[in-house]
């Protein structure tokens, strides 16, 4: 179940392509769409192939087939926000399937848009974004579920206690 949030986590990080490290300055804006995740060191790969990948991945976001892999991403993780465990598990699958299209779709996108960058190359410098966006993930797991309540307020038990003496909440108007 972990594993399987932690890719939902990585599916929404790709969806929005975060780019900046919003730990280091909280003050930093929040990229959307038009901005390039960040790209770490790729063994193999010059600095300018990687600048080539940053403005072919640009033009990719107005490729009408990454849109609708993205939407129907986007469609899914709304699908996903209130479904049951039991569900999740059953929708997995699905899910796998649909980051797998918009992943083939971006790529394909981006050898579009720059003929002159290989597709290994592509796939290096996409795989490393990747490995790179899952360890940010990874990292920021432990914080986010330590900020989630275990239940919703207004739908959460009424408070309990083991003490005798104290009396557990009641609606009392």
């Amino acid at each position: 179940m972990k594993k399987f949030l932690l890719t939902l986590s990585f599916l929404g990080l790709i969806v929005s392509a975060h780019a900046a490290d919003t730990s280091d300055a909280p003050a930093k804006k929040r990229p959307g769409l038009n901005a390039v995740p960040q790209i770490p060191e790729v063994d193999g790969v010059t600095k300018e192939e990687i600048e080539k990948f940053k403005a072919a991945y640009l033009k990719s976001n107005t490729d009408e087939n990454v849109k609708a892999a993205r939407a129907k991403l986007l469609d899914f993780r709304s699908r996903l926000q209130y479904a049951s465990a039991d569900e999740k598990k059953d929708l997995r699958t699905e899910g796998q399937g649909l980051a797998e299209e918009l992943r083939k779709a971006l790529r394909a996108a981006i050898a579009k848009n720059d003929s002159t960058l290989k597709k290994d190359t592509i796939d290096k410098i996409a795989d490393a974004i990747e490995d790179n966006l899952k360890a940010k993930a990874k990292d920021n797991a432990p914080k986010a579920a330590a900020k989630m309540p275990t239940k919703p307020f207004p739908f959460g038990d009424k408070t309990k206690t083991d003490d005798p003496k104290t009396p557990a909440a009641t609606d009392t108007k």
